[in-house]
This record gives structure tokens, C-alpha cells and sequence, in this order.
């Protein structure tokens, strides 16, 4: 559940194959957080992009793409405005 009141940050996850091209259509969703926050799955667009308006704390995502890869990243909140995650085999 998202605190009221909370300032919010834009984040912006961009998730690349191993060539380092963009993801479009991977899922990326929230494995855990230090502060509450709702479970969430979106995909990524054309551009392998998904933004998120988060509170203060620290976030684990995990991004699943087409076939059987996947990439994992952990983002702080206020940080940096853009992490990368590459996907990799399972």
C-alpha cells in the first residue's frame, strides 16, 4: 500500500538483452521492497522502458523477456533516474 504524503521519485528501468538492444514487451516486477508498496507487474515498451513513481527505499525487481531469460536489479529510492537490467539465460 502506498504511503500518503510521501514524496515520489521517477525511475525509469530499462531492460537489454545480452547485445545491450532494448527488451520491448519483457515483464518487470516487484520481488520485494523495504517499504510497502504494491505488487506490480508492467512491461516494458517498445524502447525496453517501464517508469515508476517511487516513495523512499530500496526496491528488487526482476524482469522476465521472451524465452527463458531474466535479470534481476535493485533500485534506491531517491537515486539514480534510470537503472539497467540485462537479461541473461536462466
Amino acid at each position: 500500500m502506498a504511503q500518503e504524503g510521501v514524496a515520489r521519485a521517477r525511475h525509469r528501468i530499462l531492460v537489454l538483452d545480452e547485445g545491450s538492444r532494448p527488451v520491448a514487451d519483457a515483464a518487470v516486477a516487484l520481488a520485494w521492497s523495504s517499504v510497502p508498496f504494491p505488487e506490480i507487474a508492467l512491461l516494458t515498451d517498445e524502447k525496453g522502458v517501464v517508469e515508476l513513481q517511487l516513495p523512499p527505499g530500496v526496491f528488487a525487481f526482476r524482469a522476465v523477456g521472451p524465452g527463458d531469460v531474466s535479470g534481476d536489479v535493485e533500485v534506491t529510492s531517491p537515486g539514480p533516474a534510470e537503472t539497467v537490467v540485462r537479461l541473461r539465460a536462466r
